[in-house]
């Protein structure tokens, strides 16, 4: 039993010894020497491993610096780039670095510019930074051994990680795993500040990864029209935020058999709709709805529509489908409209959002979400409605859009109030040009200016007499009043006579200051005819600017008139009462019916929004 035993574990040793042989070692340099001189027009280098010489390779490695804040800043020892012409495949290579500290330094061996005019394939390998690179086209595929190849050649456990940051893809960029292991792959992907070309030769650009430990897809540039895939299903830690994807179709599934730990999924900028499933939603995700304004809808309800009304034969005809922008927008703009069981997919995967959007107290968002919910009903009803005509569905499809107008269904009450302000605004115009009883001079009162200016130039008076002739009967009543309060002195309780002078004063205060006021601008006094040239210029100046001036006086009361009209009218039908006469008085009952209506909807909505 022992020789057994000891056969057994000669023989694992043995391959272990084996499979440690197999790994070639090479520096930068000799990779790239034994590249130069391949002289078939494709390069492959299997089962190696490439380490940073810090005495040859500086080429080939950057140098990483501490700075004050704790922040690090890199610094290249060249940047003109190596161009490279064959097409480079590499199975199961591990790019190592030293981690050579040197004070706050620290040296790494990097892919930096360099222009790749062929295809590159890292088949399970790990290349720890690209930097400043240009790639026609790159492909990434990690099987779910990769974490035993990185471990095996590091002879201790290692957490793999590639960071690939300021690179050129003109054809995009293919990363693709597929573990098949219920343990996560401690693989780390850092995409950041890339530009991605879509050119004619391909029609999507993808990337599939299973069971990672972190993706962090930030910052990158989409150039061109395509479809781009991410799939991370079982991905725990994922961070996509502040993306440009342009005009790219983009289809995102995340976390469909686990939910992530950590998931943001922000700031990110798509002007195509957007095809997107996410499982589970913890309240502690980041998700910002506002990246979504030029639409969003849920990925497997778009694929049953294709299976169901196209008969795709896979993933391939699906991307291809994304592709015909026909195809698409038809299943944007009516199927998930039209179709019932379409409507109702869609409103769950919304629904989805509300409710964590909610249990976040994430209002605007929830509110926004909330509005586009509505906005598919409301597409929904006017589609019923021309399907199947009747009063009940027209009803209840405009109710919808008046609610869109006048609150976005009731979850902005400032909205309502400045609705509301232009329908008293519009009903005020209208009662401008038509007299009320709040009117006291109503269309008489420019008559009377201008009787009062036409006396004033034919008369050689000042203009405060001109005004006291017109007022005399009214100062009359006044004297008379006052002539009254003289005759009844020690006749009438001392309480009467005390209270009435000061009231007879404030009656006649208005006439008084009028008086002092045009005298005092009444700089040129006499018949207008009998007066000089000069003087008949000035007085002619300086009387139509009086006039002009209590001109737009006149207007100003009319015009605050016809407001108050509509106000009153709005909120409280004329308070039983409608001060107008003719047309108008008809127009005053259909405001204050659209008022009582208006206003009870912002009750509504404001109630709404404080009990949120």
């Amino acid at each position: 039993m022992k020789v057994y035993l000891f056969l057994i574990i000669f023989l694992i040793a043995s391959i272990i010894k084996a499979q440690e042989k197999a790994y070639k070692i090479y520096n930068y340099t000799e990779l790239f020497e034994m590249i130069k001189s391949e002289k078939d027009s494709v390069f492959t280098l299997e089962n190696a491993i490439v380490k940073l010489d810090t005495v040859y390779d500086m080429r080939y490695s950057y140098q990483v610096e501490r700075n004050t804040f704790n922040t690090w800043k890199e610094r290249f020892f060249t940047k003109d780039s190596i161009k490279i012409s064959k097409e480079l495949k590499f199975n199961n290579v591990i790019f190592e670095n030293p981690n050579k500290n040197t004070l706050n330094n620290k040296y790494e061996g990097a892919f930096h510019h360099i222009y790749f005019k062929e295809k590159v394939t890292f088949n399970n390998s790990i290349v720890k930074l690209f930097r400043n690179t240009f790639l026609k086209e790159v492909r990434f595929n990690f099987k779910k051994d990769i974490h035993e190849v990185v471990n095996s050649v590091y002879k201790r456990k290692v957490y793999p990680w590639c960071d690939i940051k300021n690179n050129d893809f003109k054809n995009g960029l293919d990363l693709y795993s597929s573990p098949d292991s219920p343990s996560k792959s401690p693989i780390q992907l850092i995409i950041r500040n890339n530009t991605f070309q879509k050119s004619d030769e391909r029609k999507n650009m993808f990337i599939w990864l299973s069971d990672l430990t972190y993706l962090d897809f930030s910052r990158n540039i989409f150039k061109g029209e395509g479809d781009f895939d991410i799939e991370l299903d079982g991905t725990y830690d994922i961070e996509i935020d502040q993306n440009n994807f342009g005009d790219f179709y983009s289809t995102a599934l995340f976390a469909l058999k686990q939910a992530p730990s950590l998931f943001l999924f922000t700031e990110n900028k798509f002007k195509k709709p957007v095809l997107l499933s996410i499982g589970k939603l913890k309240q502690d995700y980041i998700v910002d709805w506002s990246q979504f304004s030029n639409g969003v809808t849920e990925y497997f309800a778009f694929f049953k529509y294709l299976d169901k009304n196209l008969k795709v034969k896979g993933i391939n005809d699906v991307t291809n489908l994304i592709n015909t922008k026909d195809t698409f927008n038809r299943y944007f703009n009516q199927y998930r409209i039209q179709d019932k069981n379409g409507f109702k997919l869609e409103t769950r995967f919304l629904g989805k959002f509300y409710t964590f959007y909610k249990s976040q107290y994430d209002m605007e968002s929830a509110n926004a979400l909330y509005v586009h919910l509505k906005n598919n009903e409301t597409k929904r009803l006017k589609y019923l409605y021309q399907k199947d005509p009747s009063f009940k569905k027209f009803f209840k499809w405009k109710v919808n859009q008046f609610l869109k107008l006048f609150s976005d269904y009731g979850t902005d009450p400032s909205k309502a109030i400045i609705v509301s302000v232009y329908v008293i605004l519009i009903f005020a115009l209208i009662y401008l040009f038509f007299p009320n009883h709040w009117d006291n001079h109503g269309k008489n009162r420019i008559v009377n200016r201008y009787t009062f200016f036409l006396k004033y130039i034919n008369k050689n008076v000042g203009m405060q007499e001109v005004y006291f002739e017109d007022s005399k009967s009214k100062i009359m009543d006044y004297e008379s009043f006052k002539n009254l309060i003289d005759t009844s002195n020690q006749k009438v309780p001392k309480f009467f006579l005390v209270t009435a002078l000061p009231l007879y004063k404030w009656a006649i205060s208005g006439i008084k200051i009028t008086e002092k006021l045009l005298k005092k601008i009444d700089i040129v006094q006499g018949r207008w005819s009998e007066l000089p040239k000069h003087k008949r210029i000035w007085k002619s100046f300086l009387l139509i600017f009086i006039f002009v001036i209590a001109i737009l006086f006149d207007v100003f009361i009319k015009i605050l008139n016809a407001l108050m009209l509509s106000v009153n009218t709005f909120t409280t039908l004329g308070f039983g009462e409608i001060p107008i006469k003719g047309l108008p008085r008809y127009l005053a009952i259909i405001q204050g019916f659209i008022g009582w209506f208006m206003l009870t909807i912002f009750s509504v909505s404001l109630i709404s929004q404080l009990l949120n």
